[in-house]
């Protein structure tokens, strides 16, 4: 054993954050158990805001798309594909691609904690994301544009216990009455509320209980 072999864990981590991520994957693995151990602790943080970005990025998603815990893209690219990206924790979608919704309803992403979906075309398919018999598992924290048209279908939903913190772009008060029976364990909810277009009286509550509920915004 080389001196260099006795270095702490928390050096060896030190000395690769100076080292270029693929660089570093490409020079050090394979070289003994305990350094591939130490590699394969770290976590890839991306955040895509243009083409430019994208594409120095790409090399990851080919390479190294187990390593990828968190995904950020901040503009519409209709070919960026997620579905091999396993272990996402938090994933932000600004403009999410109908591809990549589908890639979500498919539990591609059993780990997934945080989802944002800001804008999307199928809102009505939103809702099987966190109500179908396939739930993600450790989903806590949830921003879609609207559940609305979903709850219209009448379909048969599931409770999730999981989902605590959810955000609405806006939505109807039916479906919030919706959201609150079906979330038993959410304590943030924030969301514009909207009444419906035949409706000119202001929007009434009944009386509502949930035992888990600390913060509403509306």
């Amino acid at each position: 054993m080389t001196f260099i072999e006795y270095l702490p864990d928390e050096l060896w981590l030190k000395i690769f954050s100076y080292v270029p991520c693929l660089d570093l994957f490409h020079s050090f693995s394979g070289l003994n158990q305990r350094i591939e151990a130490i590699l394969h602790s770290k976590r890839l943080k991306l955040k895509l805001k243009n083409d430019l970005i994208y594409e120095k990025s790409k090399v990851f998603f080919k390479e190294l798309p187990e390593h990828i815990d968190s995904l950020s893209i901040y503009y519409y690219h209709q070919n960026i594909d997620i579905s091999p990206l396993k272990n996402l924790c938090s994933l932000h979608l600004s403009h999410a691609t109908d591809k990549q919704i589908e890639d979500i309803k498919s539990h591609y992403f059993k780990y997934l904690k945080q989802l944002d979906i800001v804008v999307c075309s199928i809102n009505n398919q939103l809702g099987d994301i966190i109500f179908s018999d396939k739930q993600l598992n450790y989903l806590t924290t949830c921003w879609l544009p609207n559940l609305d048209s979903y709850f219209k279908d009448y379909k048969s939903y599931q409770p999730c216990l999981t989902l605590q913190s959810l955000r609405l772009n806006y939505c109807h008060r039916n479906t919030l009455l919706n959201l609150l029976y079906y979330l038993p364990n959410l304590t943030s909810f924030e969301s514009a509320l909207v009444s419906l277009p035949s409706s000119d009286q202001s929007i009434s509550f009944p009386s509502i209980k949930h035992s888990n509920l600390i913060c509403l915004k509306i």
